[in-house]
């Protein structure tokens, strides 16, 4: 049997390998006659050395990883804009022109005629001239708001009269990229970074012409460029969207290696969610059943409350914050009664374990009593300054946070920081406990945006703290819960050439990486602040 046209081109990657290897493989790989002789990809895979073959197979998964993603950026990103902007020019241009003039347009290069006014009730109809014979009759029949074929769009913007010279270019290319996958199904990151830059300029052409809000959709698209398929999935999808997504890629699909491309980026992506919330129910099992006294003689707890001040003694505010390159805390001692801790960390970050912990009665700290379920974090890395850095960032955060309240724009939510303690003796901090199913993540320190749970103040937030220091740090990793338009947060980060602020802070490159994947949303342009450009 002949090779595939897949299995050729992964066996021409083979033998360009072995080439720069040194070694000699010479098969009729190019050929389509059947033979014995014939040399698939596996059988040169097995021919070369471990360490190339395995080279070889992380840079074909990639090269898949890589399809997946303009797969996804295609349907995702670009269709949904696509259908509205389109149907909208449709329409006015079937009710704008007159006949006369459009017997004059590109218009009459298609099948449609000066005799069909009479049945062109509706834009969809009128698109659907524009098409060739071909798909014409593999369509029959064109609803533009819920076209499932990207391709068919943009043939629509290329033939019509009625878009901007730079959206028909742009979507000229963008077909050329959705035909080649059509046909192949493992690309490089330099293809997909091609396409994706063709697409984030067509997005900013349609909102720039049009006047459609694409800016959600340039997110996603950033997202995807930034994490890849799989990641942005996983961060952004839950079980029935994904369930969806794979009826929408499905459908828009051309070839049965597309479908697999699809069911096994959705398969692979369901099977990691699941395992994740597996593992979180048995440590939330283990949790509940290892709580131990602290301290057996005296169950008490001895805890602090940090204070930054001024130098003149009073309560630090940004500038002072600013000003200083040394910060020394206040402590306020508050002890806490009869308190108990798992055995059992219930979850982990990338630089602390969190426990939880449960304070029962006989408090005298009103503080204990407001919050008797407690999460105490502790530092994988034991330093003499941790817990320090830690109340410099709150402190940090806290004051930006206050300032931010204070504009009047927001009346619709605002932002607080959940109470921070550091424990006596110990590398350990305390905080409220957040039920994990109102916890959120709504953004990290490395340019994570959550895309599928939005929160347009929060993003403009970070934003707002560069502008308002004059790009001296960034805070970021904004994560907590939501409770009547009110965020409370906990474990931010922080971004800063000037200061020190822990193993969190990658200074400006995670400024850099911020603004690299931020889209401004209307917050931001509210607040006048100004769009980064890298």
């Amino acid at each position: 049997m002949a090779t595939s046209s897949l299995e050729r081109r992964n066996a021409i990657e083979v033998q360009m390998m072995s080439n720069r290897c040194g070694l000699a493989l010479s098969s009729p790989i190019d050929s389509d006659t059947p033979s014995d002789d014939c040399w698939s990809s596996t059988r040169l895979m097995d021919a070369l050395p471990p360490s190339i073959s395995s080279t070889l197979s992380s840079t074909s998964s990639n090269n898949a990883e890589n399809s997946c993603s303009v797969l996804l950026a295609f349907g995702e990103v670009l269709l949904p804009p696509l259908r509205s902007v389109v149907s909208e020019c449709m329409a006015n241009y079937l009710q704008e022109h007159s006949w006369t003039f459009l017997n004059e347009d590109p218009i009459k290069k298609t099948a449609f005629n000066r005799q069909r006014k009479d049945i062109l009730a509706s834009g969809d109809e009128l698109a659907f001239w524009f098409l060739e014979k071909n798909d014409q009759r593999h369509i029959r029949s064109l609803n533009l708001d819920n076209c499932g074929d990207v391709r068919v769009l943009l043939k629509i913007m290329i033939k019509a009269g009625c878009f901007k010279d730079d959206e028909t270019q742009l979507a000229k290319k963008l077909k050329e990229f959705r035909d080649q996958l059509a046909h192949q199904n493992l690309f490089s990151k330099e293809f997909m970074k091609m396409v994706f830059d063709q697409m984030l300029s067509l997005l900013e052409a349609i909102e720039s012409n049009h006047k459609l809000d694409t800016s959600n959709y340039q997110r996603k698209l950033k997202q995807l460029r930034k994490f890849g398929a799989q990641k942005y999935l996983k961060k952004n999808k839950k079980g029935n969207q994904l369930s969806s997504l794979r009826s929408l890629l499905t459908l828009m699909s051309s070839s049965e290696q597309e479908t697999t491309l699809i069911d096994s980026l959705i398969d692979a992506t369901i099977t990691d969610i699941t395992q994740e919330e597996d593992e979180y129910s048995r440590r939330a099992i283990e949790v509940a059943n290892s709580w131990a006294i602290m301290n057996d003689e005296q169950p008490q707890i001895y805890c602090h409350e940090f204070i930054f001040k001024s130098n003149k003694g009073n309560k630090a505010n940004l500038d002072s914050l600013l000003r200083k390159t040394k910060h020394k805390p206040s402590k306020v001692l508050m002890i806490g009664n009869n308190f108990k801790m798992s055995r059992d960390k219930f979850a982990e970050g990338s630089t602390r374990t969190a426990y939880r912990g449960h304070f029962e009665g006989g408090q005298s700290n009103p503080w204990f009593v407001e919050n008797p379920e407690v999460v105490l974090k502790k530092s994988y890395k034991k330093t003499q300054n941790t817990t320090d850095i830690l109340m410099k960032i709150r402190s940090f955060s806290s004051v930006l946070v206050v300032k931010f309240n204070m504009l009047t724009l927001f009346s619709k939510g605002s932002i607080k920081l959940l109470d921070l303690l550091v424990l006596k003796d110990e590398d350990m901090t305390m905080e409220p406990y957040i039920d994990h199913t109102s916890y959120t993540k709504w953004s990290n320190n490395n340019g994570f945006v959550n895309i599928g749970n939005y929160e347009p103040l929060l993003d403009a937030f970070s934003h707002w703290t560069h502008q308002v220091t004059n790009g001296q740090l960034i805070v970021v990793d904004l994560q907590g819960t939501k409770k009547d338009g009110v965020f409370f947060l906990t474990d931010l980060a922080i971004h800063s050439s000037i200061g020190e602020f822990g193993g969190t802070n990658r200074r400006a490159r995670g400024i850099a990486t911020f603004f690299k994947t931020h889209v401004c949303n209307q917050v931001c342009k509210s607040l006048g602040l100004t769009k980064q450009r890298l």
